[in-house]
């Protein structure tokens, strides 16, 4: 029986700064209280957890730029986060849809550079879905490493969780409480949506 791949010890991990939790307070209270559509709070709120990637999070995460591993996992988003897409990008989305899990496939907007095609108006799983273990392992059939940013590691920090029950109030109360898979709300064949992408970054 080959050995299970071991997994690296995440680095310590620093408080989140306190002028980011500033920000998040101004965020919550202000902010997204303001007249304007939910897709353009849901922006803010985007732009917010950027910033925090940036300046925070990428100080102790092993995530690169050029890895798509966990692109090719179930990618769950509220209704309205696929409405935020429908609208940035143009692709209509289908939200009557079933609910599939257990993907093995690659999100249909993963690029065949393995970059994402829609990165600015990704869903706020893929926002704060980060490993903490060594790159290596992200491209070992079942290795197990750690994670953060999940449901089931309570979000890894109060930013993140703040804005995933944001988000889950709004879906619960405006949309129903629809959750998808991106696959679901968006099964128009891959190479046209990235073909219609293109269209639109070359018009630009």
């Amino acid at each position: 029986m080959s050995e299970k791949p071991r997994v690296e010890e995440a680095t310590d991990i620093q408080p989140v700064p306190i002028e980011l939790f500033d920000e998040l307070n101004h965020l919550i209270n202000v902010q997204l209280n303001k007249p304007g559509t939910l897709i353009d709070h849901l922006k803010q709120a985007y732009d917010f957890l950027d910033k925090v990637n940036r300046t925070y999070v990428s100080t102790f995460t092993t995530c690169s730029k050029g890895c798509s591993h966990c692109c090719y996992m179930d990618v769950q988003l509220s209704a309205f986060e696929a409405e935020y897409i429908c609208v940035a990008t143009g692709i209509p989305h289908q939200p009557f849809n079933e609910l599939t899990t257990s993907h093995k496939t690659p999100c249909p907007f993963l690029s065949e550079q393995n970059a994402c095609a829609i990165y600015e108006h990704r869903p706020l799983f893929c926002r704060t879905y980060h490993s903490l273990s060594a790159p290596e392992l992200c491209g070992i059939k079942n290795a197990v490493f750690a994670h953060y940013g999940t449901a089931e590691s309570d979000m890894g920090n109060i930013i993140y969780r703040s804005v995933y029950l944001w988000i889950h109030h709004h879906n619960m109360h405006q949309t129903g409480g629809n959750i998808k898979d991106i696959r679901d709300y968006f099964p128009h064949d891959p190479m046209a949506m990235r073909r219609h992408l293109s269209e639109i970054v070359k018009a630009e």
